[in-house]
């Protein structure tokens, strides 16, 4: 697993941190991910996530606070295609998280699970993984990655719902079948994104 730790440069051990856990999609690079300005000849890859520019307007909302986003990247560049090689993922992906959020924060940080694509794998190998969701995980979101969901998650989503405060589950998703980019279709026939 490949782990880049986007920290502010103005981290402050008084300030509460926020830790985003970033799993990224299907096909992308950490740094597509993150995007960039496009130049002509660039991978289109690096135009649909651009996280990197979402995290710098919510350090600017949130100034008050430690905004922290890990990217994690697999070798297969597919959480779908790890968890079938790694049969422990259960005990892995919540050690892989608590581990993290301990070396980013010595004090007890909010958590925020985030995926798109083959990342809500990844969110979904974290809740198979605990017992119950913890306290300090307050966000969940898929973004068109929930293709994992079946109904032995449900508990655990409503109880977190109902006993953590302020916790939020989102989820997005779009009609593969119609949707467009650049005015072509965005999913391959074979079910991917070109």
């Amino acid at each position: 697993i490949r782990i880049t730790i986007d920290k502010p440069n103005n981290f402050s051990k008084r300030k509460k941190t926020i830790i985003t856990f970033y799993a990224l999609p299907n096909g992308n690079s950490t740094e597509q991910t993150m995007g960039k300005k496009m130049m002509p000849g660039d991978d289109w890859h690096f135009d649909i996530q651009h996280i990197a520019a979402q995290t710098k307007f919510i350090r600017q909302l949130l100034s008050d606070k430690n905004f922290v986003v890990i990217y994690l990247e697999n070798n297969y560049k597919s959480w779908p295609a790890w968890k079938q090689k790694h049969l422990d993922f259960k005990i892995l992906i919540p050690h892989l998280v608590d581990s993290l959020s301990e070396i980013v924060s010595k004090r007890e940080a909010t958590i925020y699970l985030n995926g798109h694509s083959g990342g809500g794998s990844f969110i979904f190998g974290y809740l198979a993984g605990v017992e119950q969701i913890p306290k300090k995980v307050k966000r969940i979101s898929f973004l068109d990655s929930d293709y994992g969901y079946d109904s032995s998650y449900y508990s655990k989503f409503k109880n977190w719902l109902e006993q953590v405060k302020s916790s939020a589950l989102n989820v997005f998703a779009y009609n593969d079948s119609i949707a467009l980019y650049n005015g072509k279709p965005f999913v391959s026939a074979t079910g991917g994104t070109w």
